[in-house]
């Protein structure tokens, strides 16, 4: 199978770029109209960094905070009963970082389109890990989602502590690597 790239818009117009293997362009269309898109372009290989394609995926970055931020919000609407549709795209609209809203969005059309919610979140691997998604998987199938979602929010609260502890643990060796180097340069000074 060869890579494709391929700008499309989903059902309430929004762009989305991204990949997908087929064995010719037509087969990636119609894979993409089955998902609920609407091809734009479709063409042969991998996106580059070129004028054509303005997605840089060095700005694409959803920090931890986010994510736990917005599985609390995700775990607060659906314990109000609010319909999947409607919490995603309130959740969606939420949301400052533009690539993580437009992440939600196509979660929304991909359940909409009859998917599992585990299956659309991990067709986001970048912004939720295998961790969250098979946790999502496991919850609804045993039909526990809102308490799934609070041990994914602490598992994410876990790990932002950890990293923060990780990070000011750091700090001291990195000053005192600092002072050692300004200490032998300016005493290397002091001797010519």
């Amino acid at each position: 199978m060869t890579t494709y790239s391929y700008r499309a818009r989903d059902l309430n117009g929004l762009l989305i770029l991204g990949e997908m293997e087929g064995d010719n362009p037509d087969i990636v269309r119609e894979n993409l109209a089955d998902q609920g898109l609407i091809p734009l372009v479709v063409t042969k290989g991998s996106k580059g960094l070129n004028s054509a394609n303005l997605s840089f995926d060095l700005f694409k970055n959803v920090g931890n905070e986010e994510i736990m931020l917005f599985t609390r919000q995700f775990h607060t609407l659906f314990k109000a009963g609010m319909d999947m549709e409607t919490l995603l795209t309130t959740l969606a609209n939420q949301t400052k970082n533009k690539y993580f809203s437009e992440a939600i969005l196509r979660i929304k059309t991909d359940v909409a389109a009859g998917s599992s919610l585990a299956r659309a979140f991990a067709q986001h691997p970048k912004i939720f890990g295998e961790l969250y998604t098979n946790m999502l998987a496991t919850g609804e199938e045993a039909g526990i989602l809102d308490q799934t979602l609070t041990q994914i929010t602490t598992v994410l609260e876990k790990e932002i502590t950890l990293k923060a502890s990780v990070k000011s643990a750091m700090l001291y060796p990195k000053i005192v690597v600092f002072v050692l180097i300004a200490a032998a340069t300016s005493m290397m000074r002091s001797i010519k």
